[in-house]
């Protein structure tokens, strides 16, 4: 159901995303899903940025070939790429509910951070059926793919990360047409 991919981003292109996403991204305040009731949280809000396919830019693209090395992209509707910060409150959400030809809509979500520590949290949880929440920590260039009804929340980043980094990366591409 969760699958882990290392090094799934060339050094090239991790690094060229890094610095794309601290120095020139244009973030917005993003919430979590609106079926998540995130408004009631404390700090509903995380920073990040969605697009629609038709909207995907040249980075987005990038991404998006390494995945039709290995998967059927065709289903790939949007993406949203995030930071989180020290203090944010992210939400367990679904992405897609959806089924399609008999097999769930898929989530693929990189993580394009140069360096980052376990201690530094930010990790990814999935709540799968039948089985403990399982936390995947964050470690440049990998790549987890897992079914989009799943419910699951990116965590906030311990103090123990330093304060020069603007926070954890991530960006999600998803299959559906539509959320929950």
């Amino acid at each position: 159901m969760v699958e882990i991919y290392d090094k799934a981003i060339p050094k090239d292109l991790l690094y060229k995303l890094y610095l794309y996403l601290r120095y020139d991204h244009n973030w917005h305040f993003s919430k979590d899903d609106y079926s998540t009731k995130a408004t009631n949280a404390k700090t509903p809000v995380t920073l990040g940025t969605g697009r629609s396919r038709d909207k995907f830019e040249s980075y987005d693209l990038d991404l998006l070939n390494i995945l039709e090395k290995n998967w059927d992209t065709s289903r790939i509707s949007r993406n949203l790429t995030n930071c989180f910060r020290k203090g944010d409150n992210p939400q367990y959400h679904q992405d897609s509910t959806e089924v399609y030809n008999g097999k769930p809509d898929r989530t693929f979500i990189f993580y394009p951070n140069l360096l980052w520590r376990e201690e530094w949290g930010a990790h990814t949880k999935i709540k799968i059926p039948g089985e403990k929440v399982k936390k995947i920590y964050t470690k440049p260039g990998r790549l987890i793919v897992f079914e989009g009804h799943l419910w699951h929340t990116g965590t906030r980043c311990t103090k123990k990360m330093p304060d020069y980094l603007p926070g954890r990366f991530s960006i999600a591409f998803q299959e559906g047409d539509k959320y929950p």
